[in-house]
């Protein structure tokens, strides 16, 4: 059938034009308000009821704060090497960190760094 399928010319979308939804995004922003600037209003409208302000307000997050990406850390230490000295000032160092501990489970950290005398 000739005329079916394939590449024919004049057809589609002009080349350059803009889409339904890019228009529509040009013509709001022309008139002062964007979804973005909706939103913004509306979690900073005191009148409304809480819930109301804080779906807007997780709506309009991803547009104006970046996400925060996991990093791993691949640290590789040879602790035969330490001596006594030094592995105890360097495990002293990491029990300091709160989130160790919370990670640990420890609520009291003074429980983990008192040393028991021999």
């Amino acid at each position: 059938m000739p005329g079916y399928g394939g590449k024919r010319p004049g057809a589609g979308r002009p080349r350059g034009s803009r889409n339904r939804r890019t228009r529509e995004t040009v013509a709001a922003v022309e008139q002062g308000l964007t979804p973005l600037a909706y939103l913004t209003s509306v979690y900073r409208d005191e009148s409304l009821e809480t819930h109301i302000r804080i779906e807007a307000a997780k709506a309009a997050a991803p547009y104006v704060h970046a996400k925060l990406s996991q990093i791993d850390v691949q640290a590789s230490a040879d602790l035969r090497q330490l001596t006594d000295q030094q592995l105890k000032r360097e495990l002293a160092e990491v029990l300091r960190d709160p989130e160790v501990l919370r990670f640990l489970g420890v609520r009291d950290a003074g429980l983990l760094t008192s040393t028991r005398s021999r």
